[in-house]
């Protein structure tokens, strides 16, 4: 894929050279015609010839990322409200830094660790910093949160919600959390009797409806012991009690 070109600048050389900078950061230097100066310098500084300073760099690095408001959020949000049948969202979305991610994660408790891509807060709003996790993040805003829920659980499920999406609208995707959704989907759903999706908007009208996800779910498998393996705090993955009833329930005729 291309990288984007913002321009920086218009460069006084003979002849004139307008300066771009790409995702990555890398300068770019194309001459341009008179008229196409004309244009730019209505909207850009003159640099003497090598004057490219590292703020304007910096800047140029940031507006060449996308930095700001989401972009296209029409049928990623159109497409997880027809799939979970919520109307739930996000009230604001925002692409940032890492710098900015690692401090939006301390200032809500969590491991600043390298690698987190996107973040939904529990006042509704979004940040990535890579804007093909907006399906996966989206989801979560949609409704599927570990409120009263394993994290695995719901992390498979909007997994599998998310793939979804990014299918249906031919949205870029890196697939993510994928042990989670494996679990789900070969596993849980199918101990219920359900599909994933079908499962992960039955998860979202629980939660609408004031009921706690777990218990329901300990409720269908006909074990109401088995709240304590599926609520919230069940850590990354299933207990080995837990998944071993799943396994045997699945492998019944």
């Amino acid at each position: 894929m291309r990288s984007k070109l913002k321009v920086v600048g218009v460069e006084a050389s003979l002849p004139p050279v307008a300066i771009l900078v790409d995702l990555d950061g890398r300068v770019v230097r194309r001459p341009v015609s008179r008229r196409r100066l004309r244009s730019l310098l209505k909207r850009h500084p003159l640099l003497r010839e090598g004057q490219l300073s590292r703020c304007q760099l910096n800047r140029a690095r940031t507006r060449s990322r996308g930095r700001g408001r989401c972009r296209d959020m029409g049928p990623i949000s159109q497409a997880t409200a027809a799939i979970l049948g919520s109307r739930g969202g996000a009230r604001s979305c925002e692409v940032v830094s890492s710098r900015r991610m690692d401090t939006i994660l301390k200032q809500h408790n969590w491991d600043s660790g390298e690698g987190v891509v996107g973040f939904h807060t529990p006042d509704q709003r979004i940040f990535v910093t890579r804007q093909w996790s907006l399906p996966h993040e989206w989801a979560h805003a949609a409704g599927l949160v570990d409120d009263r829920l394993g994290m695995w659980i719901c992390e498979g499920l909007t997994e599998s919600v998310a793939q979804e999406v990014a299918r249906q609208t031919r949205t870029p995707y890196q697939p993510t959390y994928e042990y989670e959704r494996r679990l789900v989907e070969d596993h849980l759903a199918p101990a219920l009797g359900m599909k994933p999706l079908d499962l992960a908007r039955q998860v979202v009208k629980w939660y609408e409806g004031g009921k706690i996800p777990a218990k329901e779910i300990a409720r269908l498998l006909g074990d109401p012991g088995l709240l304590s393996d599926l609520d919230r705090g069940t850590g990354d993955h299933p207990s080995e009690r837990l998944l071993a009833r799943l396994k045997k329930t699945n492998a019944r005729p």
